[in-house]
């Protein structure tokens, strides 16, 4: 008898003792075939009920039957799960199971093989409950001799929110012994402060004057903290006293600091940072005796980047989440803190906000699909908590669970502004679905180009403000950037995970301009469609091409520019560091505007009229710049300011209507979650 417990709350499966997660769409595919278990499912109808109208090809919803197979090592050949019969879909041949109320399972009927493995399983996923009537379901299964069966359970709900105080928290740290302090800003108009809540009950503010406390650590006696304070350019380690709330710099002047821990049995510090913009992130240990940095880690370019670190219960290892841009994956290293040789990876595709250890064989991470368990003996991994909102965490070593930020999901509204940029008149405010991330320029007035993002899946849809009705035109399992939509002509420019896809959404076509192994800056589109100017990382340095849609005709036209955008016949291109030029097309004239953006993958730029607009941010506040060519010789910059909690950096712009469209959240808020283990 082969037996797979699928549990619903948590989205994945448990095979052969291991857990195993699913992505939404491929979970939901395996619910739909178990909803509809008596008969055929065509693809047709997968596609019109789970894909919601979504234009997406046949490929999509056979893949996602690829990977059900794949994890229950079904031969379609010799299917033992799932059948398929041309012209009449796919349906579930193996014997199904489903139990869900709160009552312990009991197994006192299976025999003693099958009995310990049932045990085993079910200890995996302790929180299995059922009806009494599953002895009785596994005595049919029993008798049914050597079957397939799905087993469904469900998970009660076992969260519990913590006391602490409102408004948005950014970082966490536990100590051994259970004292608890958070960093956060009680509403949009104050700072952030870090607070110390030594009872859970009386929390007490001991650090006022931080810019952006973003990591947390206690100290080995756990009278003071340990904290990264992040500015742009400025960024430093710090310590503040719990009794006297006296800060003092361990280290200042890094260009950015990301994550802290304090290693006791070490007498250090080991955080993720770097001195200059031009370098990675790298892991560093700071000696709190002799107060000297040694690096621990080394990347060889500024496309990996270590972000994350935790230090192992014996402090022996270390954990380390890089981040690849290029290939816009994270991976999990383990080192041995001895000699820093790495002795475990695990490349993710998803995104990872935190890490931590368990005990010396286990990891929880956290990501965009929620908590994970990371087993490092034999590198498999379980989906403990499937919620996107889970960001950063701590471990709770006492009581076995997990302290997690939870992010209260804010309504997102869209304001039109008229520039200037030192004016900004609102003149109209947009509240589209809540899952919308971008949104940008159309060619019919009153219509904008939106990316959503729902269940894993990424689709471009235009949406009629009028007629409150959106069209479905591009899905796609990987990640979609938006960078230009036109506003005179029916064409859309955006990243399919790193390619570069110009869509002509009138006539249904899309032209892949360049493949998935290059590394794309930046694109944009000449005024009549007809070019494609974008950036590439070369050998050495950025190179800009110029595209001729249709032809497949590239040509280099600059080095070492990694930023463009169109103005006339002209181009304003922009170095990774920040320094700004005028490229004249017709005679290929390069003018130096001696002006710096500071341009990064969460802010935005683009060009209205003669002007520049774009955006800045240190996390804390978010500002908006304007440079006037109207008169190269002199050119006007002006800026305006807002929260970051309130406006973000990434906007578009409405060319026809000369118009800056920012996004504005309800106010980001978050709450203090307890999650078991």
């Amino acid at each position: 008898m082969e037996t797979i417990f699928v549990c619903k709350e948590e989205m994945h499966i448990v095979v052969n003792e291991q857990n195993v997660g699913l992505e939404p769409k491929v979970f939901a595919v395996l619910l739909y075939l178990f909803d509809n278990k008596d008969r055929y499912v065509s693809v047709s109808e997968l596609h019109d009920n789970l894909w919601n109208g979504t234009l997406v090809c046949d490929a999509a919803v056979r893949r996602c039957i690829s990977k059900l197979r794949q994890v229950l090592s079904d031969n379609p050949k010799e299917p033992r799960f799932i059948r398929s019969t041309p012209k009449r879909g796919y349906k579930l041949v193996c014997h199904v199971n489903f139990v869900d109320e709160e009552i312990p399972v009991h197994i006192e009927a299976l025999n003693e093989h099958t009995h310990e493995t049932a045990k085993q399983r079910l200890s995996k996923v302790s929180y299995i409950h059922a009806k009494v009537i599953v002895a009785c379901a596994i005595a049919i299964i029993l008798f049914l001799g050597t079957v397939s069966v799905l087993i469904f359970v469900e998970k009660p709900e076992d969260i519990q929110i913590i006391q602490s105080l409102p408004g948005d928290k950014v970082a966490i740290a536990k100590s051994r012994t259970g004292k608890l302090a958070y960093a956060g800003s009680l509403s949009q108009k104050d700072g952030y402060q870090i607070f110390y809540a030594s009872d859970g009950i009386n929390t007490v503010p001991i650090s006022s004057d931080a810019h952006f406390p973003i990591s947390l650590s206690f100290s080995n006696d756990e009278k003071k903290l340990y904290f990264i304070d992040l500015i742009e350019g400025n960024s430093s380690l710090n310590s503040v006293s719990i009794e006297d709330q006296k800060v003092d710099v361990l280290l200042r002047d890094y260009y950015l600091i990301s994550d802290l821990v304090n290693v006791e049995k070490d007498n250090a510090l080991y955080f993720t940072g770097t001195k200059f913009p031009s370098e990675p992130i790298v892991l560093n240990r700071y000696d709190t005796t002799t107060k000297e940095v040694s690096p621990v880690t080394f990347s060889p370019n500024k496309e990996l980047n270590d972000l994350q670190v935790a230090v192992s219960p014996s402090a022996e290892k270390i954990a380390v989440v890089r981040f690849d841009s290029f290939q816009n994956r994270y991976d999990i290293r383990v080192l041995d803190r001895r000699n820093n040789k790495r002795v475990f990876g695990k490349v993710l595709d998803d995104a990872v906000f935190d890490v931590q250890w368990v005990n010396e064989n286990e990891i929880i991470y956290s990501s965009s699909l929620g908590l994970h368990k990371l087993h490092l003996i034999n590198a498999s991994s379980e989906l403990v908590v499937a919620d996107e909102k889970l960001g950063i965490f701590t471990y709770d070593q006492l009581n076995n669970s997990v302290i997690a930020i939870g992010r209260k999901k804010s309504e997102a509204l869209y304001y039109e502004r008229e520039l200037p940029v030192s004016n900004f008149e609102t003149t109209r405010i947009l509240k589209l679905e809540d899952d919308t991330i971008q949104m940008f320029d159309s060619n019919a007035d009153d219509a904008r180009i939106v990316i959503i993002e729902r269940d894993n899946v990424n689709e471009i849809n235009k949406v009629d403000l009028q007629g409150n009705h959106s069209k479905p035109l591009y899905a796609s399992d990987s990640q979609l950037t938006g960078l230009m939509g036109s506003g005179a002509e029916p064409i859309f420019l955006f990243l399919e995970g790193n390619q570069l896809v110009y869509l002509d959404y009138e006539n249904s076509s899309i032209e892949r301009i360049t493949s998935s192994d290059i590394y794309v800056g930046d694109a944009t589109l000449s005024n009549n469609g007809e070019y494609v100017y974008f950036t590439t990382k070369g050998e050495n340095n950025w190179e800009l091409v110029r595209h001729k849609v249709g032809s497949g005709e590239n040509i280099k036209l600059l080095d070492n520019f990694k930023y463009v955008r169109t103005m006339g016949n002209r181009l304003v291109v922009v170095k990774e560091s920040g320094e700004m030029y005028l490229l004249n097309l017709a005679d290929n004239n390069l003018e130096n505007l001696n002006r710096v953006a500071i341009l990064s993958g969460n802010t935005f730029w683009d060009v209205i009229g003669n002007s520049v607009i774009w955006s800045e941010h240190d996390l804390v506040d978010v500002s908006f710049f304007q440079l006037d060519l109207s008169n190269v010789e002199q050119p006007e910059l002006t800026k305006t300011q807002f929260s970051y909690q309130l406006v973000k950096p990434k906007f578009s712009v409405l060319k026809k209507e000369m118009k800056v469209v920012l996004r504005s959240d309800s106010g980001d808020s978050s709450e203090l979650l307890s999650i078991p283990l």
